[in-house]
């Protein structure tokens, strides 16, 4: 029982050090696209108040 335990705490240490380490690497990358994403919304919500206003 106290073996298995070991195992998972292990297992989902693991883990968190894994996502957190991707989480790390990931935002930087992504936050250029999820700005010109905003920046493309901002954009495209102008046009269509001009069209329709």
């Amino acid at each position: 029982m106290s073996d298995t335990g070991t195992d998972t705490e292990t297992g989902i240490d693991t883990g968190i050090d894994t996502s957190a380490g991707t989480a790390a690497v990931r935002p930087p990358d992504q936050a250029p696209a999820r700005a010109r994403a905003l920046a493309r919304t901002a954009v495209r919500s102008t046009v269509c108040d001009r069209a329709h206003g």
